[in-house]
């Protein structure tokens, strides 16, 4: 995973792997990345996602213009991303409509991560019974994991804590 600025000052994070098409970035409305990044003022959380666009949007909080520090910060992407995939997958396996700008990108993503069609369209077809609600869990979680190990997330943060020593 590398972030770095792009020639507009814009951070950019994506995958140092090919197999995993990944590009977040901070961008005006109406990009066409698959994870748009909005700053917030007045956010509760450091970060929270929101699909009423119809594609999730990363929301991060810039009160008192705290973005500047968190993107400058070589271990606050790296930490918050995989908790990010788990909660866009759950979102995929539980409610797909909320996807209606282009889920072909996130069903490629997770693809690419081990999540075959045929087990997305059974994770999506459940009941929301209890069962259902734990099993794609368990299928966000492992695809989370997967993320972060294929992209050698904790030894990222452990070269940034390491840089920082």
């Amino acid at each position: 995973m590398v972030s770095k600025a792009n020639s507009a000052g814009v951070r950019i994070i994506s995958a140092t792997s090919t197999s995993i098409p990944v590009l977040f970035e901070k961008e005006p409305e109406g990009s066409q990345s698959p994870l748009p990044i909005q700053l917030k003022e007045d956010l509760k959380t450091v970060w929270e996602l929101d699909y009423s666009t119809g594609k999730p949007v990363l929301w991060i909080t810039n009160k008192n213009g705290i973005y500047g520090q968190l993107k400058s910060n070589p271990i606050f992407f790296p930490t918050i991303l995989p908790q990010v995939i788990k909660e866009i997958s759950f979102q995929l396996l539980t409610n797909p409509s909320a996807f209606e700008s282009n889920p072909e990108v996130w069903v490629n993503f997770f693809r690419s991560l081990g999540l075959n069609d045929e087990e997305r369209e059974s994770l999506q077809a459940m009941e929301d019974i209890e069962d259902g609600t734990q099993e794609r869990w368990e299928k966000a979680e492992a695809l989370s994991n997967e993320f972060s190990v294929r992209l050698q997330v904790l030894s990222k943060i452990e070269a940034a804590l390491e840089d920082e020593s």
